[in-house]
């Protein structure tokens, strides 16, 4: 018999380190693979035979298909690019209707903080301070002048669908 607790951390830890790997890559290179994407959404029907609670799989889809609409337009008109559109359905999948919101808001917090300090000497000091610790790929991030959104969504997903998939076994 497969142990539930040791599958939801299995999943947990591969959704969070999907993530991390999207923020990583969009750091250094400002794309985000599409084989992160689809991993995560490959990943999410696992969750949902391993989850102990009710998952309205049905509705996240639609979130998910929703968002990527969305974000097509979004990435038609120039305003975001394919991989953050890509990695953003990714995780609206896993936050589903109960979390969607809550991830478009602290998407858009956390890209408008990066934003100010994109626009602010601040990514000077902060890029000096990764230059002195030998972290060369994030210190040449802040000094672009792009901003690399896939930290944003990372982040957002992280606190919104990630937190609870942390809470196995309660």
């Amino acid at each position: 018999m497969v142990d539930l607790h040791l599958t939801d951390l299995a999943i947990a830890t591969l959704f969070i380190g999907l993530l991390c790997v999207a923020a990583g890559s969009d750091i250094a290179d400002l794309r985000i693979p599409n084989r992160i994407s689809v991993a995560l959404a490959v990943l999410y029907p696992f969750h949902v035979v391993a989850s102990t609670g009710d998952v309205d799989w049905q509705g996240a889809l639609v979130v998910a298909l929703l968002s990527f609409a969305v974000g097509a337009l979004g990435f038609m008109g120039g305003f975001v690019g394919g991989g953050d559109v890509k990695l953003f359905a990714a995780v609206a999948l896993w936050c589903g209707p109960a979390g969607i919101f809550d991830l478009i808001i602290l998407t858009g917090v956390i890209g408008g903080l990066l934003g100010l300090v994109m626009v602010t000497r601040l990514r000077f000091v902060l890029a000096w301070s990764f230059q002195a610790v030998g972290a060369t790929v994030v210190r040449n991030a802040f000094l672009r002048h792009v901003i690399p959104y896939g930290v944003a969504i990372a982040v957002a997903g992280f606190i919104v669908a990630g937190r609870p998939l942390m809470t196995f076994g309660r």
